[in-house]
């Protein structure tokens, strides 16, 4: 990046700042940093995409004792907006997640209708989703059934309790949480691949009880693929075997993966946080 790309980037990051701050009538301060890296190969700079540094580094901007981890294209419900800022229901979550739980918010996804549908859901609640179920909004359980099965949608469909769930491994939840006792996103993990799967693992290891939350639900705003994912899945899908695999990004995330479950096996786990 030359100094007048990065100068660029400073005007629309500041010009959408202001803007956004203009509107901003209540709710939470915004918070935006700028970062950039630098690379001497263009491959690499266009594969090892920094996700997990970025999401510790989002991590450090938070101040409160309750955060959730959730994604840039993820849009929380406004409910669980109104249910943290009702002082007995923050008391009751601030206390559960105090003692070790970990809430989940129950992840969906948008085939039609773009962007718009997805928030319009996010802001009309359980109703639009219910309606939305019927016709194009899918849970991620038929999606990535291993990564989200484990949430038990058809329980949260039918309650406004929360309830207990087991962890299975490749759990990749968006989960409120204790600040002070969730450990942090594994810097090693780039790219594509894992990269949530290892964080919740980790905090499975830290022997937190999980629990889904009747509050509110993540509703995924639908977007192009990216190229990351496209070769990841390439990769994934390909003939080769694992040593012609060993310099690839699936090759790569996929034996830290394999290390970090052998590590819990071996009761030796531990996550790389943010590089000092």
């Amino acid at each position: 990046m030359n100094k007048q790309q990065l100068l660029g980037a400073i005007e629309t990051v500041d010009a959408f700042f202001r803007a956004s701050e203009a509107n901003r009538t209540a709710g939470c301060a915004f918070r935006l940093v700028l970062m950039y890296e630098l690379f001497n190969d263009t491959r690499a700079a266009s594969t090892l995409y920094p996700l997990n540094t970025l999401r510790n580094y989002a991590r450090l901007m938070a101040d409160t004792d309750l955060i959730t981890n959730v994604d840039v294209d993820l849009l929380p419900s406004m409910s669980i907006s109104y249910a943290l800022a009702d002082p007995g229901i923050l008391a009751n979550y601030t206390e559960g997640c105090r003692s070790g739980r970990a809430f989940v918010w129950p992840a969906f996804d948008t085939h039609c209708n773009g962007t718009e549908y997805a928030d319009f859901i996010a802001m009309d609640g359980r109703p639009a989703l219910n309606e939305g179920l019927q016709k194009c909004v899918t849970m991620f359980s038929y999606k990535n059934p291993v990564f989200h099965n484990a949430t038990n949608y058809q329980r949260w469909l039918t309650s406004r309790e929360t309830y207990d769930i087991e962890y299975n491994l490749e759990y990749e939840p968006w989960y409120l949480s204790w600040r002070w006792d969730t450990p942090w996103f594994d810097f090693r993990y780039r790219g594509y691949g894992y990269n949530k799967c290892i964080q919740a693992l980790a905090m499975n290891s830290t022997g937190a009880k999980w629990q889904v939350s009747p509050h509110g639900f993540v509703i995924h705003r639908p977007h192009e693929r990216t190229n990351l994912r496209k070769l990841y899945v390439l990769e994934k899908t390909s003939r080769l075997g694992m040593k012609a695999l060993h310099d690839t990004l699936f090759g790569h995330v996929s034996k830290l993966w394999e290390e970090a479950k052998a590590d819990v096996a071996s009761s030796s786990a531990r996550l790389e946080g943010v590089q000092t």
